[in-house]
């Protein structure tokens, strides 16, 4: 009679055919002890892989059948002796989990569906601006045709409208976002092979953050589980779609009406300003007022000090002159022709983080912090963020610090899928660039006429902002945005891709959370003392109770409720217990509330802008989604200030 542990070696070889296989499965889905087995005997196969013995998985594998004299136990402890240093090595890296079932949740937010061919690599945008390249053969299934399903919850207000929470046993989570995917033959949910690269656009990179799995739990709820850090190392960029000028360099030669779409122009006249001899230290102030000669949007003259600006009133050029020091500075136009070419792709300065560092480099004028990154291209980059600090003083130094912070890594090479991730992103921002920049040059003539708007918004918006409320633009935005991409062979969603991005790395099904812990909390909320991790400050926290009653709550389909931290992107869904709407309020934290229901398709809401531990009655009044939307953008809106 075959044993279980023939059983497995036979389903990891690759030996059952259809029938058995689909039989196996289910055995595994419902007895535990198999499962473990299965997952042991698994993991030994893994581990010879990562040992390079990809072509003699098999026989070794039916090597260990032989072993008869020796417990299972026995058998992983002799092989996990001699793998010990492989382990080691790989202990960090995420695995395809084995997943023998699917825990699934009903999340009221649209599905994205997609038909991709599995055999090929794929790569994917959704609505919401994420990528993702799905490896051929991603998927365990002999079918070519297959589903993809997507769900993404990547604005406060998508958080809300699903019903999603951003707690992790009792810890409030701070998200930049969660997403769901998964891959259908026909009504079956397929299993995971191979991870799948995911761009998750953001503002701005925390460094925090990581990438939390979800946990469905007895009350249909996800708990936010098993954090994983997520990949420091940097994407390498080719260096032909990077920008290494000075801030205002471009902006100005728009401004004196030049050819700014032509590279090898305007590198021409960047360039050509290399080598030009600052005057003596002792003899520049005399010269630098009142007579400073300045490139503007107006004139080009110049003559001993080179300033690429939109803008600039006599008090600049006064405060030019007080902020001259006894050495010369410079970041000469010839250091950055000597690596900005192709002899530099797949080098740490082939990264957007460098070019964002090249920007601040160009403010400073000291070519030592760029010296610095030239010269130990074999480190990481937060080591010469480090170095940096080291070299710097006062404000430079803040500034490096914080990019140190980050603990930005080095340069992967890139596989070829990847590439194709990182050209598609590229694509759609320069689609994006070449549709906006159309369609301000049709409505430019609404300026005048829309100078009140901005006026009556006590400059809350720009004039720029009130022509984006007018529909017209809107839709020639979309149907430019869609013909620029067309053209670079994609389907364009009508959504602005933001400047940053997540890289993510995801083996398993369903629901994920990108967050960062805000502070440690107990399950039951109850008051604590804390110390930051980073700071190493103490604080006590104290939490007091809130409690909430919905009148009419049993008219309504669904209702939610939620606790929102100011500052925090952090959604923290009241639910009910024992019969009541209950939660506890952190002392520290300023909380708005908002509460949502529906009756069908109607609409209900109530707010409240500053929460105190109280008991609410709730008078839910009919209302747009609209509203709701402009009223997270407003929170969100304030986070920023409040953040800065």
């Amino acid at each position: 009679m075959e044993t279980n542990t023939e059983k497995i070696d036979r389903y990891l070889l690759n030996e059952m055919g259809p029938e058995e296989k689909a039989g196996f499965e289910k055995e595994l889905a419902n007895d535990p002890a198999l499962k473990k087995e299965f997952i042991i005997q698994k993991d030994l196969t893994q581990q010879l892989q990562r040992m390079g013995l990809k072509g003699e998985i098999a026989q070794k594998i039916r090597h260990i059948r032989l072993i008869k004299t020796l417990s299972w136990i026995s058998v992983i402890i002799a092989v996990a002796l001699i793998l010990g240093v492989s382990v080691f090595l790989w202990m960090d890296k995420k695995e395809v989990a084995d997943i023998t079932h699917f825990e699934t949740v009903e999340v009221s937010l649209p599905v994205t569906k997609v038909q991709i061919n599995s055999e090929s690599d794929t790569i994917l945008e959704t609505p919401g601006g994420m990528m993702l390249a799905i490896p051929a053969g991603a998927f365990d299934t002999e079918s070519k045709s297959i589903e993809i399903q997507i769900q993404e919850a990547l604005t406060d207000l998508d958080i809300v409208k699903s019903g999603l929470s951003t707690t992790s046993n009792g810890e409030l989570l701070q998200s930049a976002g969660m997403f769901s995917v998964r891959a259908f033959d026909g009504e079956k949910e397929l299993y995971w092979k191979k991870e799948v690269s995911i761009l998750v656009p953001t503002e701005e990179v925390n460094p925090n953050m990581m990438l939390f799995d979800s946990e469905v739990l007895e009350d249909g709820t996800i708990n936010w589980v098993n954090p994983l850090r997520i990949n420091e190392d940097l994407p390498s960029i080719p260096m032909a779609q990077l920008d290494f000028y000075p801030e205002h360099f471009i902006l100005t030669l728009k401004d004196m009406g030049e050819n700014i779409t032509d590279k090898g122009y305007t590198d021409s006249i960047y360039y050509s300003f290399s080598g030009y001899q600052v005057p003596r230290i002792d003899d520049l102030f005399n010269r630098l007022e009142p007579s400073i000669q300045i490139i503007t949007e107006s004139k080009t003259v110049s003559n001993s000090l080179f300033q690429f600006a939109s803008m600039l009133v006599q008090a600049d050029t006064a405060a030019a002159a007080e902020s001259v020091h006894s050495e010369i500075f410079e970041i000469d136009p010839s250091r950055i022709k000597a690596f900005w070419n192709e002899e530099f792709d797949n080098t740490l300065l082939a990264t957007k983080a460098f070019e964002e560092r090249m920007r601040y480099i160009h403010s400073t004028c000291e070519s030592k912090y760029l010296l610095a990154y030239l010269n130990h291209l074999d480190w990481q980059m937060w080591e010469i963020d480090s170095l940096c600090m080291q070299l710097a003083k006062g404000n430079q130094k803040e500034k490096f610090r914080e990019y140190y912070l980050r603990k930005e890594g080095g340069v992967r090479i890139s596989s070829e899928l990847q590439q194709k991730l990182l050209a598609q992103y590229e694509s759609k921002q320069k689609a994006w660039k070449e549709a906006t920049e159309k369609t301000w040059q049709a409505h430019y003539r609404e300026l005048d006429s829309l100078q009140n708007v901005a006026m009556e918004k006590r400059l809350a918006f720009s004039v720029k902002d009130a022509i984006r409320e007018v529909q017209v633009f809107n839709d020639e935005l979309c149907r430019n945005m869609k013909d620029a991409y067309r053209q670079i062979g994609g389907v364009a969603y009508c959504n602005e891709p933001l400047p940053e991005y997540y890289t993510l790395e995801v083996s398993t099904p369903g629901w994920k959370n990108l967050d960062q812990y805000v502070f440690a909390a107990t399950v039951n909320r109850e008051s604590m003392t804390y110390t930051d991790p980073v700071y190493g400050k103490t604080a006590t926290l104290t939490y007091s109770p809130v409690e909430f009653v919905v009148n009419e709550e049993d008219s309504f389909d669904r209702v939610m409720l939620y606790l929102l931290p100011d500052s925090l992107s952090s959604f923290q869904r009241v639910l009910k217990k024992e019969g009541a709407w209950k939660e506890k309020l952190n002392a520290n934290l300023n909380y708005r509330f908002v509460v949502i229901a529906y009756k069908g398709e109607d609409f209900y809401w109530q707010k409240i802008n500053k929460l105190d531990p109280q008991t609410y009655t709730l008078n839910l009044e009919k209302g747009d989604e609209k509203e709701l939307e402009k009223y997270m953008k407003r929170k969100a809106k304030g986070k920023k200030e409040d953040m800065q």
